[in-house]
């Protein structure tokens, strides 16, 4: 183990980052990651957390239980990033995306500076950056991809280290080969645990060997890593074997990830897959050499990208652009609009948060046009995901004092949600600080994780009672989840503000004296 750790510092630092010839680069990754990560940090700070974010802070909550739903590595590091949830506010849940981010985008700047030059690495950094799936909805927000992103990264690291093949093999550049291909398993393995889409590297490993490098196939240390991958991701299957047989989501369905085009081209800015389609033009104008890591770094993206896993498909691709822009046909054709492209994919990436905090706080969308008699406040309003739980806690807290006070419902009474993401969000902001429970009714696929937590900790007996707090955005059960209980009845509503106007509405009822334990239905 002292071995493999010494031996990932060595290799991390083969050539001294701050050579003299490199302080320019040097400078401008350190200018980059800097204001980047102070970018995240206020956002990260002043927004509310999402429903995906809440559900992944669920993991820290409940991480026995989060062994059964999904791979739990998220929830580690919002344990450590929280101290076991000590620090629970938005800013800590969201530190360990912010600090892997920094981390991998520095680690995607050596890459590029070990296969080609400093201008390489710093252009695969900027891509990176400028990709607002690495920098923001997993380097920014709190996500099940965030720790994937930073192992995949260590992973490619490894596999180039020990795929391709220096000029000279003696016996020391043999071990640091074998070495490499060993601390390459290691990765994908703890990726995989991370996301499952991670082992489809080891699928883009065997399409280069057996296209490009045959001869790699018969060393025995690409096996010994292909074997400690299989080990490490082990605990895997058994952590699914019960959401296999409640009919969820299966181990398997997260390997294929297709969504919307719109949604892909956005969150994986335009401007780079233009970057990267104009790098594919550049081929034959590589050496030998750097050939060679283009037809690794390309069978890797593969598998990636024909399963729908875009974003992570994209990043060896960054190698493949920031490498491709440093030939001499694209510095000597090329050489101005080169500079200009990967600044206006920044810029778009800066443009889309802007509009993204602008829509949250301001209502960058929303035109004052007179709305119908029958217009329903908060319908179909998506902000509400990242605003207004900090007013609905505050309001809620109200309420349920109200209600203690004057004997409407006692001490013990719990939340009750129709989804996990509700759940999650009002269990993060209003249960949790208050010791309540939120117990979750619905199908197995609505309801996630939340199967075993309101099955194993927080039972509902007959006779309690409990609270529902029905969102303006969706369309919510509360008459059916009301008929388990005897009577129902409007506790109030609580509209979210901004500017003094309402953009959203809660309905908080009250469910009183449970008759029948819900059941998980697959309706």
């Amino acid at each position: 183990m002292s071995l493999s750790l010494g031996y990932l510092c060595s290799v991390i630092n083969e050539n001294e980052l701050f050579d003299m010839k490199d302080i320019k680069y040097a400078n401008k990754l350190l200018l980059l990651i800097s204001l980047a990560t102070a970018i995240r940090c206020f956002i990260a700070y002043f927004v509310d957390l999402g429903g995906e974010e809440a559900y992944c802070w669920s993991f820290a909550l409940f991480p026995k239980l989060s062994y059964l739903e999904g791979t739990p590595v998220v929830g580690w590091m919002i344990q450590l990033t929280t101290c076991n949830l000590a620090f629970n506010n938005e800013f800590f849940v969201r530190l360990g995306a912010i600090f892997t981010s920094a981390i991998c985008t520095w680690l995607i700047y050596l890459l590029g500076k070990k296969i080609c030059n400093q201008s390489a690495g710093f252009y695969a950094a900027v891509l990176y950056t400028a990709s607002l799936f690495c920098s923001v909805t997993q380097g920014l927000f709190i996500g099940p991809q965030t720790p994937q992103l930073f192992f995949v990264l260590l992973s490619l690291y490894f596999l180039h280290e020990g795929l391709i093949l220096k000029n000279y093999q003696g016996l020391e550049s043999r071990n640091i080969s074998n070495l490499s291909l060993i601390m390459g398993g290691i990765f994908i393995g703890v990726s995989t645990l991370s996301h499952i889409s991670s082992i489809l590297l080891w699928a883009g490993v065997f399409v280069y060997l057996l296209i490009f490098d045959i001869k790699t196939l018969g060393r025995p240390y690409l096996y010994l890593s292909l074997i400690i991958t299989f080990i490490i991701i082990l605990p895997l299957f058994s952590w699914h074997d019960t959401r296999l047989y409640l009919g969820t989501e299966s181990l398997l369905n997260h390997l294929v990830n297709f969504s919307g085009p719109f949604k892909e081209l956005i969150v994986n800015n335009p401007i780079n897959l233009v970057i990267i389609i104009l790098s594919l033009f550049s081929y034959k104008r590589l050496n030998k050499t750097m050939a060679q890591e283009y037809r690794l770094f390309l069978s890797l993206s593969l598998p990636l990208l024909a399963t729908g896993n875009f974003a992570i498909g994209l990043i060896p691709m960054f190698i493949i652009a920031a490498i491709s822009y440093e030939t001499g046909f694209f510095n000597s054709k090329f050489k101005h609009f080169k500079h200009k492209i990967f600044n206006y994919s920044l810029l778009f990436s800066v443009i889309i948060v802007a509009i993204f905090l602008l829509h949250i706080y301001v209502g960058f969308f929303n035109f004052e046009f007179k709305k119908p008699d029958s217009y329903k406040i908060g319908y179909n309003y998506n902000v509400l995901n990242h605003y207004g739980m900090q007013q609905l806690s505050r309001d809620f807290l109200q309420i349920r004092n109200n209600d203690i006070a004057t004997g409407k419902m006692s001490t013990h009474s719990s939340i009750i949600a129709d989804n996990f993401y509700d759940a999650a969000k009002i269990n993060y902001y209003i249960a949790y600080p208050e010791k309540m429970t939120v117990n979750v009714t619905g199908s197995p696929s609505n309801i996630n994780k939340y199967l075993w937590v309101t099955d194993s900790i927080n039972m509902l007996k007959i006779g309690d009672s409990a609270y529902f707090i029905e969102n303006s955005e969706e369309a919510n059960n509360a008459q059916k989840i009301g008929s388990y209980f005897k009577k129902m009845e409007v506790a109030r509503n609580i509209y979210i503000h901004r500017f003094d106007k309402p953009i959203g509405k809660y309905t908080v009822y009250r469910f009183k004296e449970l008759k029948v334990i819900p059941r998980f239905d697959a309706n």
